[in-house]
């Protein structure tokens, strides 16, 4: 008799894909809490030997994610929007404006960068007749948190008090917001189908309530979730259920919620993290020996080391004090029978070295140019701080793209709610993300530069701009009577059918 073995498949990939969720959720947690400088300690015995509180454990944290996490955020600066013509040009400036991207932008890209993922809502200002762009992070829920049976715990939170441990759980938990976005086969290189997000809010009764909106291609379902039901709800305004999301011709406008992600939606220093936590279990090992055994110990043999010579008291008024230029003796022992010395107190140099090797280590992991983890002051050769940086320009180039398409969605949709909400409709046009160079040439670069585009003939004007000067500077430089004699001359050679010397 043959037996067949009945697999519900269904059921399979539905537990597989939540556990998928599951795991993702807790790796942007993770990466929250060590960005912001979350503490995982293995070995309490110095921790509970220093009788440490919560406050002073985060108080003594070395956060080497932050750091690593900056090295690139803080070269990829968004310039604006670029377009054919200038009607293009003033509408981008007006929604780049009004939205506060040039400081906004920094919390979407730093959300990518150290989360693996962020996300921009464009929707439409029906109180201010405008296109909102709104930065929003992965959602995680409330309910989630660093626990100890999944390898992940704050093993610091053991032996806490119950207060201080709530503070800390609530420190690695879900938000219970953000956004998530969903693809065909769920598979991120194919179609997105729907958006996400989720937030809390309150009802009109003051209650608190967990509300959920699903972004479709053409249309906007909102719910009250209660108890894993969805409940059909309509905010102030909206005129029906679900909200058409069309264009005046009645064509989908497409998912309102753009994505900005790391490859794989991978946390970007993922792999810092372990060394992350060795690092504080080193610096809470060194506190414990230096609580111990920093100072000298003092022994005495052959007779009581008391002010009096006599048996230790209980209340500790003969013991003795040691202070500088004092002098011990002992009347009833010779200077054979009695003895008086020390136990000098232990290096802490190897738990210093073992730290820095461990930055080192996560420098060379992470790409991170050194540099940004020096901690002795000297001061690297230039030509050794480019070679540090190459590979950290190399990534951040690459994002300059990645993250570039995702600014030219998010502006694509932001047209698109304009021309169907708005009554003015938006210019049509290329968009082109214009970012800050990588690297930033030295002034010594610079020049060497212009001085070889001039021994190319380089037309003045092209030089002085890549010599770094200002717009003002130039026009300056242009009025004065020698350049204008020098014009002048060229001219002349000109009309004489001569070659310019230069300019």
């Amino acid at each position: 008799m043959q037996w067949e073995l009945m697999v519900d498949t269904n059921a399979i990939y539905k537990q597989w894909l939540a556990a998928e969720e599951l795991a993702r959720q807790r790796e942007v947690v993770s990466a929250r809490n060590y960005e912001d400088g979350a503490i995982v300690i293995s070995r309490l015995a110095p921790v509970k030997a220093l009788n440490l509180s919560l406050t002073d454990l985060m108080r003594r944290r070395a956060n080497i994610i932050k750091p690593i996490v900056s090295s690139l955020t803080e070269r990829m600066s968004l310039l604006g929007m670029d377009a054919a013509s200038a009607e293009a040009q003033i509408w981008l400036a007006d929604v780049w404006k009004r939205n506060r991207l040039d400081i906004r932008q920094d919390m979407i890209h730093k959300g990518a960068v150290n989360e693996g993922e962020s996300f921009v809502l464009v929707d439409w200002n029906k109180d201010e007749g405008r296109v909102d762009l709104l930065p929003h992070p992965r959602y995680t829920s409330p309910s989630l948190g660093w626990n100890a049976t999944e390898g992940d715990d704050i093993r610091v939170l053991q032996n806490m008090t119950k207060a201080a441990a709530a503070d800390a759980a609530y420190l690695a938990s879900g938000d219970g917001y953000g956004c998530k976005l969903f693809h065909e086969n769920d598979d991120e290189n194919q179609p997105a189908i729907r958006a996400s997000k989720r937030w809390r809010a309150r009802a009109a009764n003051g209650d608190l309530i967990q509300r959920l909106t699903e972004y479709y291609p053409d249309r906007i379902e909102k719910y009250v979730v209660s108890n894993d039901q969805l409940k059909p709800v309509l905010d102030d305004g909206d005129t029906e259920w679900p909200l058409p999301w069309l264009d005046k011709q009645g064509n989908p406008l497409g998912i309102p919620v753009i994505h900005f992600s790391e490859p794989e939606m991978r946390p970007y220093a993922l792999d810092a993290f372990g060394t992350q936590d060795d690092i504080v279990q080193v610096i809470f090992d060194m506190r414990g020996a230096s609580h111990f055994s920093a100072y000298r110990v003092f022994y005495a043999f052959g007779w009581y080391p008391t002010a009096d010579g006599k048996e230790p008291k209980a209340d500790k008024s003969n013991w003795l004090s040691v202070e500088p230029g004092q002098i011990f003796g002992n009347a009833t022992k010779g200077p054979g029978e009695a003895s008086f010395g020390a136990i000098n107190g232990e290096s802490l140099k190897p738990f210093i070295d073992t730290i820095r090797e461990l930055i080192y280590y996560a420098a060379i992991t992470t790409d991170t140019p050194l540099y940004r983890f020096n901690s002795s002051g000297q001061i690297a050769a230039a030509d050794t701080l480019k070679q540090q940086d190459e590979p950290l320009i190399v990534k951040v180039i690459k994002r300059q793209l990645r993250y570039g398409n995702s600014w030219t969605q998010v502006f694509d949709m932001a047209r698109r709610v304009q021309n169907a909400f708005g009554s003015q409709a938006a210019p049509e046009g290329e968009l082109t993300p214009k970012w800050k160079p990588a690297r930033e040439m030295s002034d010594g670069e610079r020049i060497a530069r212009a001085l070889t585009l001039q021994k190319l003939r380089v037309p003045d004007e092209q030089v002085w701009i890549e010599a770094g000067y200002t717009q003002e500077q130039i026009d300056g430089f242009q009025k004065m009577a020698s350049y204008q004699a020098r014009q002048g001359l060229i001219q002349q050679g000109l009309n004489a059918g001569q070659t310019p010397a230069g300019g």
